[in-house]
């Protein structure tokens, strides 16, 4: 390539001595030359990150993975926490969950879920008040049960996710200070 520019540069040097019809096949015919020849690629100096070992590239994975596993699993607790709320009024919606409970036990199958509807299957119910209020009494001591199971599991899964997200900030510090050496 070197050669072919040191020619052109000789043409014109001498262009005005060339005729100019003979110039211009020159020209044309190194512009032949210079699309035939093929050109040498610009060598870049090798920039790529260093390869990560293998081992450290699964301990991120692994580490990655347990931290959001146990961070879900945090998350998932403390939305069943919000979702136990404790009923205190005797409304409606209480009002059919409480016979729908007492079907459920009984093994009835009614279409409209009230006091009357058990009467005339026979279920006996003296005051609705306090059929009602019991039903209120156990969900509220299971609401309670559960609740406190969730809060004693509670403190060691935030343990689990806090050491598994220590573990995963480790792993990332020696892969940077692997990058560090190796840059």
């Amino acid at each position: 390539m070197e050669a072919l520019s040191n020619v052109m540069s000789l043409i014109d040097q001498n262009s005005e001595s060339i005729p100019e019809g003979d110039y211009l096949k020159l020209c044309n015919l190194m512009k032949v030359l210079h699309t035939a020849i093929p050109k040498s690629q610009p060598s870049v100096p090798f920039s790529a990150r260093p390869q990560i070992p293998l081992s450290l590239r699964e301990d991120s994975v692994r580490d990655q993975r347990a931290y959001a596993f146990a961070e879900e699993r945090v998350l998932r607790i403390n939305q069943q926490l919000k979702r136990l709320k404790i009923r205190q009024r005797i409304t409606v919606g209480v009002k059919e969950d409480a016979v729908r409970d007492c079907c459920r036990r009984l093994g009835f199958n009614i279409t409209d879920y009230n006091v009357e509807a058990l009467r005339e299957k026979g279920v006996l119910i003296p005051d609705e008040r306090a059929f009602y209020k019991s039903y209120l009494d156990k969900e509220t001591w299971f609401m309670t049960q559960k609740r406190e199971e969730l809060l004693r599991e509670l403190p060691a899964l935030e343990e689990r996710r806090d050491e598994a997200r220590a573990t995963m900030l480790e792993t990332f510090r020696a892969i940077d200070a692997y990058r560090a050496l190796r840059v």
